[in-house]
């Protein structure tokens, strides 16, 4: 690992030099969460957790840690996702496994289980109702685990086109949801007359479609552009392409009492809405942490609390 001005090898012969050189190698691509980033690298190089590492920095730094640390910085440098390099990402309170076949977990995709646990508390069945779930495109799996580590009871299925993205919701859901998630490779929810289910089998729904218009994907950060999976972003030439597609389906799917959450890309509230609104829905608008409008809810205008 050479930076400007040495060697790592014969530099960073400690944890808290690690972090350091790992520090001032990491700005020209991580700016401000350069810290973060060199902390969380040299944690996976070192195997010392984030305590052990602030209470035994001076601890010895083993050649084969320092190729590991090397390795990990040059993927970093090449503008590979953090994620994809430590195989995980956090999500909720959870760690999320993460491949290049699946999005990185986002904080502010946490607005859509905060919705959704409001909706919970606030309906009256409680936590230890048996929700029925679905998540369509699950990706990684982040909003069934996240919920279901939440709803005891709830069981979910999750759907996604993309049998690699489904293999990671698979072994993610396996682990932190043993037992009560179906995960199912679809185009959207055309499977599942198949699986038995009919109209209004769910209480609850989620989605984060792909909502990036086509043409904007090349101009994006290049650890999406160039790391992502296209088919988890691309919503087609005006964004919206999944939405409208989404809409019927959640109409169809959600009890009459039930709650949808989908997620949306900047500008996009309005548009999303009317979508719904055609389908009979009623609807509201959800910021993330940000003030940024982040997910659209939904429910059945003759719904009791609608």
């Amino acid at each position: 690992m050479t930076t400007g001005d040495g060697d790592a090898r014969g530099i960073a012969r400690t944890a808290d030099s690690l972090r350091c050189r790992l520090t001032m190698a990491l700005r020209p691509v991580a700016g401000d969460d350069a810290g973060l980033e060199a902390r969380m690298i040299t944690e996976a190089a070192t195997g010392l957790d984030r305590a052990a590492l602030r209470l035994q920095g001076a601890t010895a730094v083993r050649p084969a840690q320092l190729m590991v640390a090397e390795t990990m910085l040059a993927r970093r440098l090449a503008r590979e996702p953090l994620s994809q390099i430590l195989g995980s990402r956090g999500f909720w309170t959870l760690d999320i496994d993460v491949t290049a076949d699946v999005l990185t977990p986002r904080p502010d995709t946490e607005t859509l289980i905060d919705a959704m646990l409001d909706f919970v508390d606030a309906d009256g069945r409680g936590h230890g109702y048996p929700w029925r779930v679905l998540d369509l495109g699950t990706g990684s799996g982040c909003l069934p685990a996240a919920l279901l580590s939440e709803l005891p009871e709830a069981r979910a299925i999750a759907i996604d086109r993309s049998p690699a993205a489904a293999r990671i919701a698979r072994r993610n859901l396996d682990r932190i949801a043993p037992g009560r998630a179906l995960v199912v490779v679809s185009d959207w929810a055309s499977c599942l007359a198949a699986t038995g289910c009919e109209a209004g089998a769910f209480d609850l729904i989620l989605s984060n479609p792909p909502y990036i218009p086509s043409g904007e994907i090349r101009t994006l950060d290049p650890e999406v552009a160039r790391h992502e999976p296209h088919l988890a972003l691309d919503g087609g030439d005006d964004g919206l392409a999944a939405y409208r597609v989404l809409a019927p389906g959640i109409a169809r799917l959600l009890r009459p009492d039930g709650f949808a959450c989908i997620e949306i890309g900047l500008g996009q509230a309005l548009d999303v809405e009317r979508l719904l609104a055609d389908q009979g829905l009623m609807t509201s608008v959800r910021n993330d942490l940000g003030h940024i409008a982040r997910c659209v809810t939904a429910r059945h205008a003759m719904s009791p609390a609608a």
